[in-house]
């Protein structure tokens, strides 16, 4: 079957909209003073000591010198903290100066 207008329509939007995300890469600072703005980053701490894996999201939490939007350890430490995806996506606008 051919896929509706309306389907090929969702599909060019997530498509974008993957293609966007995968762009937003911000330095670790602004993505901290962005953090910082919106009330979130005192809270980073306690999200990576509830992981089983806290380790390695401390070390690139510490270390990275660039963070990427769909990084594994971005996108668990931002699960923890209860921030869906178009709260991760303005805060990494955020971070990048778009807003």
């Amino acid at each position: 079957e051919d896929a509706t207008v309306d389907e090929q329509i969702a599909e060019y939007e997530a498509n974008s909209l993957q293609k966007r995300r995968e762009g937003m890469t911000v330095s670790n600072v602004d993505l901290r003073l962005a953090m910082n703005d919106e009330g979130v980053y005192g809270a980073v701490e306690g999200a990576m000591a509830k992981s089983t894996n806290t380790t390695e999201l401390e070390i690139h939490w510490n270390f990275s010198s660039t963070v990427n939007r769909l990084d594994s350890w971005v996108l668990e430490i931002t699960g923890a903290l209860g921030m869906d995806d178009d709260k991760v996506d303005q805060l990494f606008s955020k971070a990048a100066g778009e807003v």
